[in-house]
């Protein structure tokens, strides 16, 4: 596993999309190999998919779990710019 970024939060609706945009450029370009997309609705139902293999599925949920602990402790709030980084 490469160099991963931890959390990137959007400010607001114009950069969410430009994200999207740009993640479904990359998906048309045949460069996306894994991914996982979750979300909740205002109606308090939540969405979650994916596609790729199940080994590299594998390695990133183990990595969603250490961004998950991080997320929970607040350790975000202290480490902005800190990124996790993979064999």
């Amino acid at each position: 596993m490469g160099k991963v970024k931890q959390f990137t939060r959007f400010e607001d609706d114009k950069g969410m999309l430009k994200n999207i945009s740009e993640l479904l450029q990359e998906i048309r370009g045949g460069d996306i190999e894994n991914l996982y997309i979750g979300y909740t609705r205002k109606d308090e139902s939540m969405k979650t998919y994916w596609f790729g293999d199940q080994k590299s599925m594998a390695e990133f949920f183990l990595l969603v779990s250490q961004m998950k602990q991080d997320y929970l402790s607040n350790r975000f709030e202290e480490y902005e710019l800190e990124t996790y980084i993979g064999d």
